[in-house]
């Protein structure tokens, strides 16, 4: 049986308003720029049960004052931290299927973040941080349920329908 593990790691970082520090350690993701089996560049881990392992980071960018300033969102797949045993596009879509997840949740934050910039909340960032890990707990949440009700791409029926679940998610929050 192959079997697929998500790992999602986080960071929060506040400066900057613009991703062009993204090294080409990560794929930053955008429209209609799939993932390829040359951007999972880590080894397997030894041993591992596992035929891949995705990494997704959430990046928030801001500038406070007694209101939100500026801010960005984005979502990046790391290379180094991502691996792949078997070259099987099924097994490839599953892994965009994560990465994709990452990208709603990202879309996610950033409509909450204009509520609290065109109302002109008061923020500071403990509450951006807040924000930050709630958005990161469903997130987790919503890839572990990924993997479950797909049996880790397995499911072929499970996994086309959460494909299209996630397409269509991904349009309504453009």
């Amino acid at each position: 049986m192959k079997l697929i593990v998500f790992s999602c790691f986080t960071f929060l970082l506040a400066g900057k308003e613009t991703c062009q520090h993204v090294s080409s350690d990560y794929v930053l993701w955008r429209n209609n720029n799939k993932l390829s089996f040359s951007d999972f560049k880590c080894s397997p881990s030894a041993g591992s049960k596992f035929d891949a392992q995705t990494n997704i980071r959430l990046k928030l960018n801001y500038k406070i004052g007694k209101y939100l300033k500026s801010f960005s969102v984005y979502c990046l797949f790391s290379k180094n931290e991502s691996w792949i045993k078997i070259k099987s596009p099924d097994l490839l879509e599953h892994e965009q299927g994560h990465f994709d997840i990452g990208e709603i949740y990202a879309r996610k934050l950033r409509i909450e973040l204009l509520k609290i910039q065109e109302h002109r909340v008061e923020v500071s960032y403990h509450i951006l941080d807040s924000m930050y890990k709630k958005i990161n707990n469903d997130l987790y949440e919503r890839q572990t349920e990924y993997d479950e009700k797909t049996n880790h791409f397995l499911n072929t029926a499970q996994q086309e329908i959460w494909i299209r679940t996630i397409k269509e998610e991904l349009m309504s929050l453009e």
